[in-house]
């Protein structure tokens, strides 16, 4: 049975804002052509499932009032291309969801020389079960580590010998590996020192069970991180994330965990004055509601007749403080702005839009509190 991971994002401004009613497309990650829309467009759901196939960009694929999108996919690799307004506004490429790995067998090993002492070790540039340093201090990147499951690692030290660390904490050596611990400490990684010899890191990994470390998913891509496997106990495979995407002296506690290879993240517009949404209200609305989807954004009523446009209360949607909500006449139907029950206007003149074409705004200045402004009579 396939298995289908979840993606959530956020759309918003640099600032901070919430962009509502933005069109977010997922590409197959290969030859993106940034169009409108764009191609080739990946297939994409809405539940776990993969039941309901989504029409993109539709569904849950267009940001709602809070900037939010999400949708299901099979694991790989995808782009996503953000389009407002009809026009590319964002382009993320090598977005990586699912444990990403093909499947594989083999004992992991060391074909590219030695292993400089207390380094992080990454994927060879054979691919397979090759390894080799990545020539990052493992003290760059703090002490946060965590493995479950791994009792016995074997590898090669400097291709001199093979050494295989035990759970009972006792260090074994074959060929002319050395070892300069009596006893290695129970739990703690154990390094090449660069010297055909293996001593401890001083690093607690909270090693359980026995066993040898092995690659059962499939290649593991040079100079990207290895983590636990699907598979459990002593299984390895691919992080499908490059060493070179973190910063040497960030702790790994700043980086997001990965949590049943399910992927979140934040997905931000690169610029402040994104296009204004507008709401177009038909000329059959003579009343409407506002939602949180038009805050800071545009509202047209084009009713011939007089027409209402009324604010809830912060119990019903919660606006934010500083939000604005404006509203312009299209048709001949003066517009009243309308405070529901327990809310307070404050205006210089009336709540009423002077003329066809007039534009008025209300701002929230305290819960449940607005400031109106603009052409009223």
């Amino acid at each position: 049975m396939a298995t289908y991971y979840r993606y959530d994002g956020f759309l918003k401004t640099v600032n901070g804002q919430a962009i509502a009613g933005a069109q977010v497309y997922v590409c197959n990650d290969i030859n993106v052509n940034l169009t409108n829309p764009p191609t080739p467009l990946a297939t994409v759901y809405a539940d776990n499932a993969g039941a309901n196939v989504i029409v993109q960009p539709g569904g849950s694929l267009t940001t709602d009032g809070f900037g939010h999108f999400f949708f299901y996919a099979l694991e790989g690799v995808y782009a996503l291309v953000t389009v407002n307004a009809g026009v590319v506004r964002l382009y993320l490429p090598d977005q990586t969801i699912g444990p990403v790995g093909a499947v594989g067998l083999g004992t992991v090993t060391n074909n590219e020389g030695p292993l400089p002492a207390n380094t992080i070790i990454v994927g060879g540039p054979s691919g397979g079960n090759d390894i080799q340093t990545s020539g990052i201090l493992i003290s760059n990147l703090g002490t946060v580590l965590s493995v479950a499951g791994a009792g016995i690692a074997t590898g090669v030290v400097n291709t001199i010998g093979f050494i295989t660390v035990v759970g009972s904490g006792s260090t074994q050596v074959a060929a002319t590996a050395n070892s300069n611990l009596a006893l290695a400490p129970v739990g703690h990684v154990l390094v090449a020192d660069g010297n055909g010899n293996v001593e401890d890191s001083g690093i607690p990994l909270s090693i359980v069970g026995g066993g040898t470390v092995t690659n059962n998913e499939g290649p593991l891509t040079a100079n990207t991180i290895i983590v636990g496997g699907p598979g459990g106990g002593n299984d390895v495979q691919t992080s499908g994330v490059l060493l070179s995407n973190l910063a040497t002296t960030a702790s790994l506690a700043a980086y997001a965990l990965l949590s049943g290879a399910t992927f979140t993240g934040a997905v931000y517009a690169p610029e402040v004055d994104a296009p204004v949404v507008v709401n177009a209200q038909g000329s059959g609305v003579s009343a409407y509601i506002a939602v949180l989807g038009d805050a800071n954004q545009l509202v047209t009523m084009s009713d011939a007749s007089a027409s209402t446009f009324t604010v809830p209360l912060n119990s019903s949607v919660a606006f934010p403080v500083g939000t604005t909500l404006t509203v312009s006449q299209l048709g001949a139907g003066q517009i009243t702005l309308t405070p529901a029950g327990g809310m307070t206007f404050h205006t210089p003149s009336s709540l009423t839009t002077r003329v066809q074409y007039s534009t008025v705004s209300v701002v929230q200045t305290a819960a449940n509190v607005w400031l109106a402004s603009g052409d009223l009579t």
